[in-house]
């Protein structure tokens, strides 16, 4: 991942986690609450992680990218799930099925690798979906005891019901940041992606 990409993912996220830390202060001050020993493991002093220059330290109050990344998450999931509860699904259903309606003939193993938890989690989110009618699971023609995994019309429709609420959303939240910035944080998050698949062979 370029410099420049990793310096523009930080200012983003910093934003983020400012609104996120706003909200945590008015709920009882729940950082400070953290023992001291959280509350190290959340802030970086590693010098490496700046974007002026591997040689020039960062302030002792710089945050971890990483811990922005999973507050911004946080609060994005939030919405989602209260924005997708009406369709009866949840923020990673609704991935899971938006990437059916990308890629067919997926397997249950390859998608417990992409979403990162166990094939046996796995099985249970899509048993919830097969039930639902939103997906399908047949024999794989060249090896039967791999089962196929695609959505129904009645998944397709969903997804794309929910995909007009994940418009809304998504609008509000980049609202503020420019085309250049988001596609520059796009770039990064998606090279950073590629890096963590990898090393889960």
């Amino acid at each position: 991942m370029n410099q420049c990409a990793v310096s523009v993912i930080k200012r983003l996220f910093i934003n983020l986690l400012y609104i996120r830390i706003c909200y945590l202060v008015k709920q009882g001050g729940a950082f400070r609450a953290l023992s001291s020993a959280a509350q190290g493991a959340l802030i970086s002093t590693d010098p490496s992680m700046s974007p002026r220059g591997k040689n020039e330290p960062l302030p002792r109050s710089a945050v971890r990218t990483s811990y922005l990344l999973y507050h911004a998450w946080f609060a994005m999931r939030n919405r989602v799930d209260e924005a997708l509860k009406p369709y009866g699904l949840t923020s990673m259903q609704y991935t899971l099925l938006s990437t059916l309606a990308a890629r067919k003939n997926l397997s249950s193993a390859q998608l417990s690798r992409r979403f990162y938890i166990t094939p046996q989690a796995m099985g249970q989110v899509l048993n919830q979906l097969e039930a639902a009618g939103w997906l399908t699971r047949t024999p794989d023609p060249e090896n039967h005891r791999v089962l196929q995994v695609n959505l129904t019309k009645a998944g397709r429709e969903r997804v794309s019901m929910c995909d007009a609420e994940m418009n809304l959303i998504e609008d509000k939240a980049f609202a503020r940041i420019d085309r250049s910035t988001l596609a520059a944080m796009r770039t990064g998050l998606e090279s950073m992606m590629v890096s963590m698949r990898g090393e889960r062979g």
